[in-house]
This record gives C-alpha cells, sequence and structure tokens, in this order.
C-alpha cells in the first residue's frame, strides 16, 4: 500500500467523525425546518443533496441516483415528486434544477448548517481558516476521478460571507462523496450490489473492499506534499466532534 493510499484510509474515519458531528446537530434542530417547509427527512434530504444546482445547472437523474445508491428507487422518488408538489425543485427528462422558492429552502438549511458548525468549531476559527486551502486542493484534484455522487456536490456551495466553520463542513461533505463513490466502485468491481455491500461489516472481503476503496480514494490527495498531508490530518483530527 502506498503512502497516499494509507493516508486516505486513516484520514476517512476523521472525516466521517466531524461529518457525523454536523448531521447529529442539523438533526436535533431541523424539525422546525421540516414543519414550516411541509417535508419529511427524506425530501429535505434530497434538497439538500441539491444545493450546489442553479437555474442553468440541472442535476442529472444519474447523480441524483449515485448520491442515494442505498435507499430504494422508490423512495428517491416520492421524494422528488414531494420537492415538485411544494414548488421546490423543477424537473426534465434530464434532471433538476431548484426553484426560487427551493433556493429560499436550502438558503435555510445552510443557515442551521452554518449555526451547528460554528457551535462545533467556532473556538477553532483560525484553525478552520488554515485547513481551508488544504481541502480546497484536495476537493479540486478530486474532481479529476470524483465519480457522479461527488459530481453532485461539486462546485462545493460557499456563498458570500459564509464562516470559515461553515466553508470546512461544506469541503468536507466534498471529500465524503469522493470516497463515497470510491467504495461503490470497489464493490461494484467485487461482484456486490448496494444490499450485499452494506452486509458486509468485516472479514476478509471486508478488508478487500476498504483496501480498494483507499486505492480509489488516493488520488484525491495526490497534489499534497507530505507536510501537508501531516497539517491536513492532524488539523481535522484536532477539530471537536
Amino acid at each position: 500500500m502506498s503512502d497516499l493510499e494509507h493516508f486516505a484510509g486513516v484520514l476517512a474515519p476523521v472525516v466521517k467523525r466531524l461529518r457525523t458531528a454536523v448531521e447529529r446537530g442539523v438533526s436535533s434542530t431541523v424539525a422546525g425546518f421540516l414543519h414550516e417547509w411541509e417535508l419529511d427527512e427524506a425530501s429535505a434530504r434530497l434538497l439538500a443533496h441539491l444545493r450546489n444546482t442553479e437555474p442553468t445547472r440541472a442535476a442529472p437523474w444519474s447523480g441524483v441516483a449515485a448520491v442515494h445508491v442505498y435507499e430504494s428507487p422508490s423512495t428517491v422518488m416520492r421524494a422528488v415528486d414531494d420537492l415538485v408538489e411544494r414548488g421546490l425543485i423543477d424537473t426534465t427528462v434530464d434532471g433538476a434544477t431548484t426553484t426560487t422558492k427551493g433556493r429560499e429552502a436550502i438558503a435555510v438549511l445552510l443557515r442551521i448548517t452554518e449555526k451547528v458548525s460554528d457551535e462545533l468549531w467556532g473556538e477553532h476559527t483560525a484553525r478552520c481558516e488554515v485547513l481551508l486551502p488544504l481541502l480546497r486542493g484536495v476537493v479540486d484534484t478530486a474532481a479529476e476521478t470524483g465519480g457522479e455522487a461527488f459530481a453532485l456536490q461539486y462546485p462545493p456551495y460557499e456563498h458570500e460571507g459564509a464562516p470559515a466553520t461553515a466553508q470546512v463542513a461544506e469541503l468536507l461533505q466534498a471529500v465524503h462523496f469522493h470516497r463515497f463513490d470510491a467504495h461503490v466502485s470497489a464493490w461494484r468491481a467485487a461482484g456486490l450490489d448496494a444490499y450485499e455491500a452494506q452486509l458486509i461489516t468485516g472479514g476478509t472481503l471486508f478488508r478487500v473492499l476498504q483496501e480498494d476503496t483507499d486505492v480509489r480514494d488516493a488520488a484525491a490527495y495526490s497534489t499534497l506534499k507530505s507536510r501537508q498531508r501531516l497539517e491536513l490530518f492532524s488539523g481535522l483530527g484536532s477539530l471537536p466532534g
């Protein structure tokens, strides 16, 4: 295993820990949003994944399916129908775009994420500012090898005036989905489907899949020097969550 592949493997649980902390915080505070916009969690999750879309940039159905590969197509289509019915997205045969109303709802979701990330990392703003150029470099490099789920997240949404803590949260989302695509490619190469892949929680095949995922994910870090990899690992590792 190369140094880059090893780095991809050891950084992954750090990214997962931080993303989980943000998601947990959002989930605990999102009830008011769901009530106000009359959405269930599945519809809100789909809307959040469309936050980088603009009227001139449709999210292709292949990307939507890739992000929701572990969910049933019927669940995803119900969420799509719900968002259309509430005037939050428009659809064509090629994909979906957010409406003006949809962008308003996304703005509310982003403010919730900003609040949560600030509560988690507000005392570490200086460290987040140091991490930003490293993460941006990783994400831009990842765009060369990312799959369809990653493409739905890229470029990461960074609205003007967003604090460094919120920008780190958004960039971690893109880093996660590069590995997400890598793992999907790994289990597909092993002849598994999404259901079977979720049943593999240990043993030889689990290790094989993790190693293959590391190999595929490592490309995202190929432009980082060893010192920068250490800065990224230690910086993210020191953030609470």
